[in-house]
């Protein structure tokens, strides 16, 4: 595949999704699913499992559908190429989405992001969650920190700085 241009790697997983070895655990998966209430989705959302955009609520048999069964990436793909300019972002730890998008739309005009990564070296989840968000916000889009940065601050974890001549 390399000699194509397909990059490809190892999936870093121990589970065997959308495949029959989940079958043992799809009616407790349903049942659990089944506890939460969906909302029909506010912006765009292209189901894989359908390879369609979803304009109704999703619920706890279209999720576990989507554990099970074969996803329609291909035709999901396809939608996002209408899009123009594309922003992509996946949600979730690895690039493995990510990698797909890019092989199905090309480089071209998008911004393809990931919000989590495993940790390399001294680059943590929050470093990648934050750096998505950083150029999401150089490309213009509106960032609502108010709700990003909610949590105790701890200024004093702050390296010290002297501003006119007194310490801060």
């Amino acid at each position: 595949f390399k000699e194509k241009g397909i990059e490809t790697y190892f999936l870093k997983t121990d589970q065997a999704f959308h495949s029959h070895l989940l079958d043992p655990i799809l009616e407790d998966f349903r049942q659990e699913a089944s506890a939460f209430s969906f909302s029909p989705p506010m912006k765009k959302w292209i189901s894989a499992l359908k390879g369609e955009i979803m304009t109704e609520a999703p619920d706890a048999d279209y999720w576990t559908d989507h554990l099970r069964h074969t996803v329609q990436f291909g035709l999901a793909a396809e939608h996002l190429k209408q899009e123009n300019p594309i922003h992509f972002i996946e949600i979730g730890p690895g690039a493995s989405t990510l990698v797909a998008v890019r092989e199905n739309l090309g480089s071209g005009d998008s911004l393809l992001l990931r919000s989590l990564n495993i940790k390399k070296g001294e680059r943590t989840e929050s470093h990648f969650f934050l750096d998505a968000i950083g150029k999401l916000f150089e490309q213009g889009f509106s960032i609502r920190w108010e709700t990003l940065l909610i949590g105790d601050f701890l200024p004093h974890l702050l390296p010290g700085q002297e501003f006119m001549r007194q310490p801060y």
